[in-house]
C-alpha cells in the first residue's frame, strides 16, 4: 500500500542462537497481541535479525501503536538474552526504549565512558543521554522508513 512504511527501528537485533527458538515464540504472540505481521531474515551464523513490520504512520494512533509494540519488541530481546544494537547505532529513535530496557548499571557505565570522551557534551548533545519519548514522537515522519528511487539519489 502506498501509505506503508517499514521502519528501521526493528532491523539489526542479536538474539544468541540457543534462545532463537524461544525468542520466535515471543515474537509471534506479539504479532498476535498488536494484530501486526512481523516478518523476519537474518542469519543464523551471527545470530542477527532484521524485522520487517509495516504501519502506516500517518495517524498519531498508529504511530503510538508502532512504539507500543517496539517497546515490547525490545523487551523481547533483551528477555532472550539479546541485543537491540546489533548493527547500527543505537540513536534518537531507539535511545529511550533501550534505556529502559539495559538496567541502571550499564547507563551509568554509558554515561561516565560519554564524559570521558565528551566532556564538553559537543557531540550529538540530548541524543541518547536525555532523550525522552516525546522528543522521538517529535521526529517521526509519516514516511519514516520509505524506500524510494530517492532513497538512493535517484
Amino acid at each position: 500500500q502506498k501509505d506503508m512504511v517499514v521502519p528501521s527501528l526493528f532491523r539489526g537485533v542479536h538474539v544468541p542462537a540457543e534462545r532463537f527458538e524461544d525468542f520466535t515464540n515471543a515474537i509471534q504472540a506479539l504479532s498476535l497481541e498488536y494484530k501486526i505481521s512481523l516478518p523476519f531474515s537474518g542469519n543464523i551464523n551471527d545470530s542477527i535479525y532484521h524485522f520487517w513490520p509495516q504501519f502506516n504512520l500517518r495517524t498519531v494512533a498508529n504511530k503510538q501503536k508502532m512504539l507500543k509494540l517496539y517497546d515490547a519488541f525490545i523487551a523481547a530481546v533483551t528477555s532472550h538474552g539479546g541485543s537491540a544494537i546489533a548493527e547500527s547505532g543505537e540513536g534518537r529513535l531507539k535511545s529511550p526504549f533501550i534505556k529502559k530496557h539495559e538496567g541502571e548499571e550499564l547507563s551509568e557505565l554509558y554515561a561516565k565512558i560519554r564524559t570521558i570522551f565528551n566532556p564538553h557534551n559537543t557531540l550529538n548533545s540530548g541524543v541518547k543521554d536525555t532523550a525522552e519519548l516525546r522528543s522521538v514522537v517529535a521526529h517521526l515522519r509519516s514516511d519514516y522508513g520509505t524506500i524510494s528511487q530517492s532513497s538512493f539519489g535517484r
